[in-house]
């Protein structure tokens, strides 16, 4: 959420090395402000104050009409938190689908899951994280072979 992709730009002119952005003779720099409409394509030059979307008003009404007499029910696809308080609010009456390792891409989290997943042991995998100083905690039954 909040990421829009614009293709078929074929007007504009990267260049790497001077960090700028040439689009029919406007040069761009790095830190310049680019708005971007995700429904259109189109872009714009500079910031354009933008504000959370809301249901309100005669789409209100309509909805809660809809919820009235309804007898489907929507879920919706939610990989953190916001993302799920946003689509309740909007309606939605639980959850379809996460994908749990996105709650690990935020902050130092993914570190810690990579250092875990390349680790060469279990101890190794969770020195320093997770509060377990390499231990595993009694909370949880080991882990068995499939042999086992």
């Amino acid at each position: 959420m909040g990421k829009c992709c614009v293709s078929g730009a074929g007007a504009i002119n990267v260049n790497y090395k001077n960090k700028t952005v040439e689009v029919e003779g406007v040069v761009y720099k790095e830190g310049d402000y680019l708005s971007l409409n995700g429904s259109t394509g189109q872009v714009y030059a500079g910031e354009i104050p933008t504000r959370a979307a809301e249901l309100s008003g005669d789409f209100k009404a309509l909805m809660d009409l809809c919820d009235k007499y309804t007898k489907l029910q929507v879920r919706t696809n939610a990989d953190t938190p916001h993302d799920a308080q946003v689509a309740r609010a909007f309606g939605a009456k639980g959850i379809g689908l996460t994908r749990t390792e996105h709650m690990f891409f935020e902050d130092q989290k993914i570190v810690a899951m990579r250092e875990m997943i390349l680790a060469d042991n279990v101890e190794g995998g969770l020195q320093g994280h997770f509060g377990c100083n390499g231990r595993v905690s009694g909370k949880y039954p080991p882990a068995r072979s499939a042999t086992s």
